[in-house]
């Protein structure tokens, strides 16, 4: 139980937003939305982490540098679906992640949050672990402390390959609070 607690106290304390300068966060263009890129990085940190429009010479966006710990990045992109799809740890080692499946959707006009992806690399053997979970409580959490307006002006999605009824759960409720 100790272990667990500080588990999680070490993750709320070393999250890194990296919301392009939280208060300058560009308006969205017609057919843009706004992606949630939160990654949890174990041990030494990658050199990068790419997402891609799954289409061959696709739209991409390379999360570049993330930080041992918690990383939260907002961006803007073109709406369609999107694919966490490589790794590059070093010049050595790169992890294809293709086959996983962590989508991302990215709807007009929308908050777009599809999952955590945490990245756990093993130097010692040049292996790695690779999960994507589902973390909207923490989403919200973040995004209530960095991006209130953003958070006010567009709907919050969840497009993780599940269904995941808190989001809306948790706007209702809030919705009912201000009416109250």
């Amino acid at each position: 139980m100790k272990k667990v607690v500080c588990y999680f106290l070490f993750h709320l304390i070393s999250y890194n937003c990296l919301a392009e300068d939280k208060d300058m966060i560009p308006p969205l263009s017609p057919g843009e939305g706004y992606a949630i890129l939160p990654l949890s990085i174990h041990g030494t940190p990658p050199k990068s982490v790419k997402l891609q429009d799954p289409k061959s010479f696709g739209k991409s966006y390379i999360f570049k540098s993330p930080a041992t710990g918690n990383n939260f990045k907002i961006i803007k992109l073109p709406a369609g679906n999107y694919r966490w799809t490589k790794v590059i740890a070093n010049r050595s080692y790169l992890f294809n992640l293709k086959e996983k499946q962590f989508d991302l959707i990215i709807h007009e006009g929308a908050i777009n949050y599809g999952g955590h992806l945490t990245i756990d690399i093993n130097w010692t053997f040049g292996t790695a672990t690779f999960d994507y979970l589902n973390r909207s409580s923490e989403t919200i959490e973040e995004l209530e402390s960095c991006c209130q307006k953003l958070l006010e002006q567009h709907p919050l999605t969840f497009t993780g390959n599940t269904k995941d009824p808190f989001i809306k759960f948790y706007l209702e409720t809030i919705q009912m609070d201000s009416t109250k």
